[in-house]
């Protein structure tokens, strides 16, 4: 029989680098299948799609929003990372 699946993912959500060797390719698991890329974020602000793209490597997206400039906080464990949070 024949079926038919969609599979939609974010770059800009993922915990891995696309090229990792963990990093399921889709082509490997399914025949004919179809790559479109979508390349407007509508979700995440341009700084938050910038920021990512320095450590994940994917090409930024075209951002349609700005927001505030990305902020890194570092806490010793998941206690303290629970504490800011509610803080905030």
């Amino acid at each position: 029989g024949c079926s038919n699946a969609t599979i939609v993912g974010d770059l800009n959500q993922r915990l891995i680098s696309w090229n990792d060797p963990g990093f399921l390719e889709v082509d490997q698991v399914y025949d004919h299948v179809v790559h479109f890329n979508l390349n407007k974020s509508y979700r995440s602000t341009d700084e938050i799609v910038k920021y990512s793209d320095t450590f994940l490597q994917h090409g930024s997206s075209e951002s349609l929003r700005h927001g505030d400039p990305v902020t890194v906080v570092s806490t010793k464990d998941l206690p303290s990372s629970v504490a800011l949070i509610k803080e905030q």
